[in-house]
């Protein structure tokens, strides 16, 4: 697929049709993932950046969970191309900006995307519309099974995954909603 593929249709997360849609536009989850004894992005040089992008290029051209994906690399898009990731929360403003080895991966129905060489070396997001933690957990939990079978992540026995900034270390994981206030004024289940 290409960016403009994207920009025709609306991402499954956009869609309005999960549990609670009137007030929980949409579930996210994310985990960071680094791999082992290579230098986080924001301490690696240009070459560490672009052996990184290859080695989790080549795990995912393995993975068939990636098949029907799309890599984009970041230093090809331009300014609009990046705004327009950004605000379909495919990826962050940081990983537009130093686009030197750096990469987004996104699945066809925008539900998965894989930020590569951001503030760790992934970041794999998981989104829903509506209220739908569980799904998006299954997911992201499945797709980081399958990669850590093909990378070498970083890990501690005491600490977990190691990640750029502490307060991810652990399970690096984080969920959250987009809620939509004034539906919530309008049912009346703002102070609930």
């Amino acid at each position: 697929m290409k960016l403009d593929d994207f920009i025709n249709k609306t991402g499954q997360w956009l869609r309005g049709t999960g549990n609670y849609s009137h007030i929980v536009m949409s579930s996210r989850v994310r985990l960071a993932r680094n791999l082992n004894k290579l230098p986080f992005p924001n301490k690696a040089n240009k070459k560490e950046l672009i052996d990184v992008l290859a080695t989790v290029q080549t795990a995912m051209d393995r993975a068939d969970i990636f098949k029907k994906s799309t890599l984009f690399k970041i230093s090809e898009l331009d300014n609009v191309d990046k705004q327009f990731l950004i605000e379909r929360h495919l990826m962050s403003h940081e990983h537009a900006s130093n686009p030197e080895g750096k990469a987004l991966v996104v699945s066809q129905e925008e539900i998965l995307s894989v930020m590569i060489n951001e503030e760790d070396h992934l970041r794999l997001q998981v989104m829903h519309s509506g209220l739908n933690l569980d799904e998006c957990w299954a997911i992201v939990n499945n797709v980081d099974d399958i990669l850590s079978e093909k990378l070498d992540f970083a890990y501690s026995i005491p600490w977990g995954y190691l990640t750029a900034c502490p307060t991810n270390t652990g399970t690096a994981m984080r969920g959250s909603v987009m809620l939509h206030l004034p539906a919530l004024v309008m049912t009346k289940q703002i102070n609930k």
